[in-house]
């Protein structure tokens, strides 16, 4: 592993980077990078990081893996701006987070980060985000015609029930309560479950995405945008 990368970048091409307050505090994440990639990556503080993005020898950098803790919630800005200088050239990120707000998770990930995977370290999910950033992304799907488009209707034949979740406050644990009772409702009949459809109205700072590790989707703002 290089210690430096901003000071030996000739000693082994360097593929990818990690990011970090001090990357000593994520022992697992420096076995993987190594299992992964042996000694092509290096490491870096987020002060060094965007004066060596500036330089030639972050063009050959496949991705680069920012890890944080709660601590560094309040430099936000900082490694929102590492994140913003890496997706300008062409480099993907990986996000590795351990006790941070789903806020500040989410804030960062709107950023452009390409995958997030939470910190300590699922076994092999390190090697996955990096498969998962290699694969070449599906080609977009024809538009369906019109004549093949679904004409199926409501027939009535089925009850529902519309229950809201609001928290008084931020922080509260709304979003912690609303997620688990979406999947408890959905899983209550392993034969005859109800169908649920979860929707976060929060449209700032809506996490339910994150908590799911989900892809986010903007719907219900563009259903009101179109409205």
């Amino acid at each position: 592993m290089e210690n430096n990368a901003m000071l030996k970048p000739e000693t082994a091409p360097l593929t990818a980077c990690t990011v970090s307050r001090d990357v000593s505090n994520f022992d697992l994440l420096i076995e993987d990078m190594e299992a992964e990639l042996g000694e092509s990556w290096g490491d870096l503080t987020f002060e060094d990081a965007d004066a060596f993005l500036a330089q030639s020898e972050a063009d050959q950098l496949e991705f680069i893996a920012i890890a944080i803790d709660d601590q560094d919630e309040e430099d936000l800005t900082l490694i929102s701006d590492t994140i913003t200088t890496a997706i300008d050239k062409g480099i993907k990120v990986i996000l590795i987070a351990e006790d941070v707000s789903p806020i500040a998770l989410h804030q960062l990930l709107r950023m452009g980060a390409t995958d997030f995977i939470p910190y300590p370290l699922p076994d092999g999910e390190l090697h996955s985000a990096i498969e998962r950033m290699r694969t070449p992304s599906a080609p977009d799907e024809p538009a369906v015609p019109q004549e093949m488009k679904s004409t199926l209707k409501p027939t009535g034949d089925r009850e529902g029930m519309v229950m809201a979740v609001h928290g008084l406050g931020g922080g509260t644990g709304s979003t912690t309560f609303a997620v688990n009772l979406a999947w408890e409702l959905a899983n209550i009949d392993k034969d005859n479950s109800p169908r649920v459809c979860l929707l976060d109205f929060d449209l700032q700072f809506g996490s339910v995405s994150t908590y799911l590790d989900l892809p986010r989707r903007e719907m219900i703002y563009e259903l009101l945008s179109d409205t």
